[in-house]
């Protein structure tokens, strides 16, 4: 079923063709494993008040326009499987907005009569300013979250199995809404939105399911810093807009990615230190329109530190980001984790200490280790730390919660008992459960690299320093 309206805003294709839904279980091995292309499909849309950027991953509505509103739909096409990805609304404005997918038919997309999303009965749209789920121009479910400001991120997940009833989940700035059944078995879903104002801006994100093209990094710290930098084992951030109160973080979009630092004094300091090692990171603001991102290395943590990880805190006075730098410790006195603390979006740092409820182990042969953090929650606020808990042996792998943006650690738990070294962990779907990557053996601390799913209620019904594991 083709759009109906067929304004000078879209295209409508005629046919005689009796319209049907696609079933994924009728289709080809070549088509099977055809899914499309995670992008907005920039040369199906005629409206020239949108631009395009980001590889079409992005779409903004721009100039003035007689439409009312503007449905862009994707080049993906979704099924046989389960999907996960993100709309990041990064600006709604006053106005309703919607987010969400329409089934494909043999024919096309039904935009239906008003050429919304949301306004036929094989489209379902997320609309953040109202907290509704939009299908054919009713709200099936309202009284659902809804944006703090005038941005945010709408995750969606899809479960399209060839020979059942499809369902899908949307995720509101971290919080899941109810799961709805689609119409029919075999589903092949197209993601879209639909712009209704003028300055609203959305990018889809398919978490990592394909990638851009790799870009040359031509930037470097500040001089007496060398050129030879090295990146930190682990992931970097995204800054978060509603963890700066009401107006939003202005530096929301930030990326940060943790480095290696050093002056270009490459001799050994006392205790097997690295007096020319400083943690830094590698920034990149969201880019103007229609520009590409820009990276510049900003901060700076004190000397010695080494491999670190970032996390944002809450901060509901702040104009922009504050962030938390978790450091590898490589001082004439090493055994305990650094710390360093940023106001400014990790600009700069202005706050630096040793933390000495994080213990992490120094051998004949290694000093430290390359730890993990990671923010689970922001109501209430949760930020997770893992790393091996053993003064002189590469051990005991412990899971901590710090419920003060990391001032305290107040709940411990060891995951695993045995040799361990190097983690990093990673949120999975709707935060209730950790994914904790880390080397572990029964030889060595790095006999093999495992994966392990941990529930976050296992973490916190647990006493302080009890040492049951998992």
């Amino acid at each position: 079923m083709a759009n109906e309206q067929c304004s000078n805003e879209l295209s409508c294709d005629k046919t005689s063709e009796k319209p049907y839904l696609l079933d994924s279980s009728t289709f080809s091995s070549e088509k099977m494993n055809n899914f499309g292309e995670f992008r907005f499909d920039s040369n199906r849309s005629m409206n020239s008040s949108i631009r395009f950027s980001n590889n079409d991953c992005t779409v903004e509505w721009l100039e003035p326009s007689m439409a009312v509103w503007i449905p862009v739909e994707t080049k993906a096409k979704l099924h046989s499987g389960k999907w996960s990805l993100e709309f990041d609304v990064e600006w709604m404005g006053t106005h309703q907005i919607g987010v969400g997918f329409l089934l494909d038919w043999n024919i096309g997309s039904d935009w239906g009569f008003f050429g919304y999303l949301g306004s036929s009965s094989s489209a379902w749209s997320y609309d953040p300013s109202t907290g509704d789920i939009v299908t054919n121009t009713e709200s099936i479910h309202g009284n659902l979250p809804k944006f703090t400001g005038n941005s945010g991120v709408i995750g969606l997940e899809l479960d399209l199995p060839k020979n059942e009833i499809g369902k899908f989940t949307f995720i509101v700035d971290g919080v899941r809404t109810p799961t709805k059944q689609l119409s029919n078995s075999g589903a092949v879903a197209i993601p879209a939105v639909c712009l209704l104002s003028r300055g609203q801006k959305v990018t889809i994100r398919n978490l990592g399911i394909t990638w851009s093209d790799p870009t040359p990094l031509n930037v470097f710290p500040p001089p007496p810093f060398s050129k030879s930098i090295k990146p930190a084992v682990g992931h970097g951030i995204e800054i978060i807009g509603s963890l700066c109160g009401r107006e939003n973080c202005s530096d929301a979009g930030t990326l940060l990615m943790p480095f290696v630092c050093t002056n270009g004094s490459s001799h050994t300091g006392d205790n097997g230190s690295c007096p020319s090692c400083y943690a830094c990171v590698l920034k990149s603001e969201m880019p103007e329109k229609n520009q590409n991102r820009q990276w510049n290395f900003t901060g700076i943590a004190q000397q010695y530190t080494r491999e670190s990880q970032l996390v944002q805190t809450i901060n509901m006075d702040a104009g922009t980001s504050h962030i938390y730098l978790n450091g590898r410790n490589f001082s004439p006195v090493p055994g305990h984790r650094y710390f360093a603390r940023s106001i400014n979006g990790a600009d700069q740092f202005t706050e630096f200490g040793i933390d000495s409820s994080l213990i992490e182990p120094v051998t004949k042969a290694w000093t430290g280790v390359v730890c993990s953090i990671e923010r689970i929650s922001i109501n209430p606020s949760r930020i997770l730390f893992s790393g091996p808990a053993n003064a002189t042996v590469r051990s005991n792998l412990t899971l901590r919660l710090s419920y003060d943006e990391a001032h305290s650690w107040s709940i411990s738990r060891i995951l695993f008992s045995g040799l361990s070294g190097y983690s990093d962990i990673a949120v999975v779907g709707d935060g209730k459960n950790v994914a904790l990557v880390f080397e572990n053996g029964e030889e060595t601390f790095a006999d093999r690299i495992s994966v392990a799913i941990v529930p976050v209620s296992w973490i916190e019904n647990n006493k302080k320093n009890d040492n049951k594991k998992l």
